[in-house]
């Protein structure tokens, strides 16, 4: 399903980047752009009639009183119709809870009276239900595989546009492939053991000199038959934090 895999791969850019979009900046982001050099990477099968991941998102924050690991959930599905559209398929639960169906994509916002506390997904087994609807069967599944888990950064937060610069972590785990990824437009795409990536000097020219961010995300995908539909559950973890570059 192309648009499906469009779709979701745009999403998927955009949630990897979000922190770095700030309230009072207009400018859309756009997704990274992946060499794939390594890996041809798998973020959205070609073969899928849905996908349903649940993200985990951390990154590291500079306070006054010292750096900060914040850490949040970020559950999203989409599914596609007959023609490869995305379409809505009823209501949608991951761990019991309802998801908002907005602009083709499902994904999950807290109520204000929310008795439920914060949505925390790392670590756990994951039970997504839908009650089905253009084509797509009700049905309940339980991913119980092995969430992936990226290491604390060992490199070094300050990169120089007019050298080579290694990004690394202490390891990745569990994962089927891991995304290096450096500001908007720079990632790359390698085997899920991998723990560290060198981009060249005119690969980081396309960095800005400030607001960027780097991040490592390890994922794992596993397919589910689900009537005549071939639906794929995702765990995925992105570790990011801000970076300083220099000329």
């Amino acid at each position: 399903m192309k648009y499906l895999y469009k779709l979701f791969l745009l999403v998927f850019g955009v949630l990897l980047l979000a922190p770095s979009c700030k309230k009072d900046d207009p400018t859309p982001l756009t997704p990274p752009t992946s060499n794939n050099t390594l890996s041809p990477g798998n973020p959205s099968p070609s073969d899928a009639d849905a996908v349903m991941y649940a993200i985990v998102q951390k990154s590291i924050q500079d306070l006054p009183f010292g750096p900060v690991e914040l850490s949040q959930s970020i559950p999203i599905a989409v599914f596609a119709n007959g023609s490869g559209m995305p379409t809505s398929v009823g209501s949608v639960f991951i761990e019991g809870r309802k998801m908002t169906f907005l602009s083709g994509t499902y994904t999950y916002f807290p109520g204000f009276m929310d008795t439920l506390g914060p949505l925390s997904l790392e670590g756990a087994d994951i039970e997504w239900s839908a009650s089905g609807g253009n084509g797509f069967p009700s049905f309940t599944r339980v991913d119980s595989s092995p969430w992936p888990n990226v290491g604390a950064f060992t490199s070094s937060t300050t990169i120089s546009k007019s050298s080579s610069y290694t990004m690394s972590v202490t390891g990745v785990a569990n994962a089927d492939s891991t995304i290096f990824s450096l500001g908007e437009t720079l990632s790359v795409t390698v085997p899920g053991n991998v723990s560290s990536y060198t981009f060249n000097s005119s690969e980081l020219s396309s960095l800005k000199l400030t607001g960027e961010l780097m991040a490592v995300t390890a994922y794992r995908l596993g397919k589910e038959i689900v009537g005549p539909k071939k639906v794929y559950l995702g765990k995925l973890l992105t570790y990011q934090t801000p970076v300083q570059v220099i000329p």
